[in-house]
């Protein structure tokens, strides 16, 4: 799947004082621990550089509700937005539900 994406609309995140001072704050507030301190700098690049949504099949550590809700708990208290976070079924199912709406409404 990743490799289908044009690499035109692929963007390379430098690593930042901000991106490592997020990743700790995910680790001093028990979001993960730091034996998966990948899983929170993977939520703090996408804070910091203000993402739309991440995508992850990782339901473990990143995809999952209470997580959801401690990253974006962390994002807020150190002032930024919160962060949508789906697995790549949901995006692509909610991308096929609109095509097929847009069928439907076609036949109306």
């Amino acid at each position: 799947m990743l490799l289908d994406l044009p690499k035109e609309g692929l963007l390379e995140l430098s690593s930042s004082d901000e991106v490592e001072q997020l990743t700790q704050a995910y680790l001093s507030a028990g979001v993960v621990s730091e034996r998966f301190r990948e899983d929170a700098a993977h939520i703090a690049y996408a804070t910091v550089y203000e993402a739309d949504v991440v995508a992850s099949w990782n339901y473990r550590h990143i995809v999952n509700l209470a997580r959801i809700q401690q990253f974006n708990a962390v994002n807020l208290m150190q002032g930024y937005r919160t962060l949508e976070i789906r697995s790549p079924r949901e995006l692509f199912r909610e991308e096929n539900e609109q095509e097929n709406d847009g069928e439907a409404d076609q036949r109306l």
